[in-house]
Parts: C-alpha cells; sequence; structure tokens
C-alpha cells in the first residue's frame, strides 16, 4: 500500500513521521531528543473508500475543521478498495491541508470488510471511530466520541452517534422515511429503543480496536456494503459488545436516496441476508418481517403498479406503508436469487 502523511504538529514542533503505516514518533509518549514530548496517539478515523473522490474530498476536508483536538494527537486512515477515479492523487493533494496524520492504503477490489480490516490493522490508536466517506463530521465529532469514551472506558464499550441528512441537501418525504426506518435514529432519541447490536452503523460508531482485534474483525467473505457490520457486531455482543448512543457526536449523510435507489440496496441486504442467517443462526425461526415475502400479494403484477405510484409520490408525501411494501419487495427478490453458495 501507499502511505501519505501530513505534518502534525506538537508543542510548537513539526513532527513528520518517516516510517510506514506501523511506525513513526506519534505513536509513542515520552520526550525526543530535543527534550519536547510526543503525545500519544488517541484517535483513528477510518474511511473506507471506492470510486466517489469528489464526495471523499468534502467529507476529508470536514475532519480538518475539526475543534477541541488541540491536545489530541489523532490521525486519518483512507482505505481505497480499488477506485479508479483518482482518489489516490485527491488525497496526495490534501494532505498539506490535513492538522493530522492523512494515510492512504490501497488495496483490490474487495469490499468494505477488508478494506476497514485494513484500517483497524494500520491504526496506531486504541479507539477507531469508523464512518463513510459520504459522511460530513459536523466541528466537534470526534471531541465528542473521545469524551464519551472517557465516560465509559470499559474494552466493550463503544459510542454510536447521530447521523442526520446533509443541511445542502434536498430532503425529500421518503428520504425521510428511509432514514426514521433504516436507522431508527428518532426511536433512540426519543429513548423508545435501546441500542442493540443491530445499531452497529459504521457510518459513525467509535469502538476500542483491541476489543475488535480480539474478535476476529469483519468477516471479509461479506464483499458487499450489507450485514457485514451487523454480523461483526453480532459476534462482538456475544463478548459482551454495549453501544451507548450519544445524539451530540453527529455527523452528516451527504448522500440523497431514491426509492429506486433503496431499492437497489434493499435487494443487496436480502441477498447478504442469507449469509449473516447462515453464519451466525441468529434467527431460529424467520421473523414476520421475512416472512411476509411468501404472502401471495408479494407479486410482480401486484407490486409493480404500488411501486410506479411510489416513485410518483417520493418527493411530494409520507407513504410510509406503501414505501414499505415496496421496500420489502425488492428484499425478497434479492433474497430469492441469491444461491449461499455464492456468497460464502
Amino acid at each position: 500500500f501507499v502511505v501519505y502523511h501530513a505534518c502534525y504538529s506538537v508543542t510548537g514542533m513539526t513532527i513528520r513521521s518517516a516510517s510506514g503505516a506501523s511506525g513513526g514518533g506519534l505513536t509513542e509518549s515520552g520526550p525526543d531528543r530535543s527534550g519536547h514530548h510526543f503525545k500519544t496517539m488517541q484517535l483513528s478515523v477510518l474511511i473506507p473508500t471506492y470510486d466517489r473522490r469528489e464526495t471523499l474530498g468534502k467529507a476529508l476536508r470536514a475532519l480538518f475543521l475539526q475543534q477541541g483536538l488541540e491536545q489530541v494527537a489523532w490521525e486519518v486512515i483512507v482505505i481505497d478498495d480499488g477506485s479508479t477515479d483518482g482518489t489516490g492523487a485527491l488525497v496526495a493533494k490534501l494532505v498539506t491541508e490535513s492538522p493530522a496524520p492523512l494515510i492512504y492504503l490501497y488495496q483490490e477490489n474487495s469490499g468494505p470488510a477488508a478494506a476497514r480490516n485494513q484500517g483497524i490493522r494500520t491504526a496506531r490508536a486504541p479507539l477507531v471511530l469508523m464512518i463513510g466517506d459520504d459522511i460530513l463530521a459536523a466541528p466537534n465529532l470526534l471531541a465528542k466520541h473521545l469524551a464519551a469514551h472517557k465516560r465509559y472506558p470499559l474494552l466493550q464499550d463503544a459510542v454510536l452517534g447521530l447521523v442526520e441528512w446533509a443541511p445542502s441537501l434536498n430532503v425529500t418525504p421518503f428520504m425521510h422515511w428511509w432514514v426514521e426506518n433504516r436507522f431508527r435514529f428518532g426511536a433512540l432519541q426519543a429513548g423508545k429503543v435501546e441500542p442493540d447490536f443491530s445499531f452497529f452503523y459504521t457510518c459513525n460508531i467509535s469502538v476500542k480496536r483491541e476489543f475488535l482485534l480480539n474478535h476476529g474483525l469483519f468477516d471479509e467473505s461479506f464483499r458487499a456494503a450489507a450485514y457485514e457490520d451487523t454480523e461483526l457486531a453480532y459476534r462482538l455482543d456475544q463478548a459482551g459488545l454495549r453501544i451507548h448512543f450519544i445524539p451530540q457526536a453527529t455527523a452528516y449523510h451527504d448522500h440523497p436516496v431514491t426509492l429506486q435507489s433503496a431499492s437497489k440496496r434493499m435487494e443487496n441486504i436480502g441477498r447478504w441476508s442469507l449469509a449473516f442467517e447462515a453464519k451466525t443462526h441468529f434467527w431460529s425461526a424467520p421473523p414476520a418481517w421475512i416472512r411476509l415475502g411468501s404472502v401471495p400479494w408479494m407479486h410482480p403484477r401486484i407490486i409493480r403498479p404500488l411501486e410506479a405510484w411510489a416513485k410518483r409520490l417520493q418527493t411530494k408525501a409520507v407513504m410510509g406503508p406503501l414505501y414499505a411494501i415496496v421496500m420489502m419487495y425488492h428484499f425478497w427478490i434479492g433474497r430469492r436469487q441469491a444461491s449461499l453458495g455464492d456468497l460464502v
């Protein structure tokens, strides 16, 4: 892999890491030859990416504006999952703008699970924050995660932050419905649910690196962005994972979602649900929302007219039951078309 390092200012000095991803003075505390003290690396931010050069640039620049980290050593690790759009050149260009070491790792296209594992192994801090390449950090995001881990210092404690739509987006009624039903942040904020392992959202969650290393990291046989985080969270849950929801640790999703793009995502989720089920045996009996896919009315001749209606309405009105039917239909398309032998 290729590594780019930004300059890092420590007590008035400018230190440049001279070695690869596993080295560099920033990982150690204590005085250097001139008597100045290095800071111990406290936080590694991991961003897997694939062919989203412009979006990634916005995400990185949001991180460069972090506040309240004057006494904190942190780093950003970008893991490029085989991009062909000049992502590496962009990261190299942004090195001089970064207030923290900016590390770029490249791998052949293998999926987000493998990419995050690269980042976790490379990280030099005991705490890793995982975000997406379309996530814009609020100015205090990193400080809020660090403060929360001081309150929750146990190895199995993880911190989930809030994700909202980016203010620059034109948020449609469908997008409102999607984020609430897919991620349930509103229910978390209202105290209606407790964050179990199904809330292990890698768009804004921080975890102790040692806890991840102790329990096998992400399963790299999950080659798509579907159930790879849930499968890891299930294993971590068996080891005592506790997720603490901190809504003040806010980030913004800078990627609009349409009913069409969500339908494709649900097909992918349906496909990889088979692998999750096979590996974890979590569903001793399929839950009701999965059994719904086998009912007679879940037929293309019935669903497609409803889907056409939903597409016309997605920018005009919240039609929750209609959206839910269409999403379940596409989940089942993916699940029926999948072959477990091809997935695992």
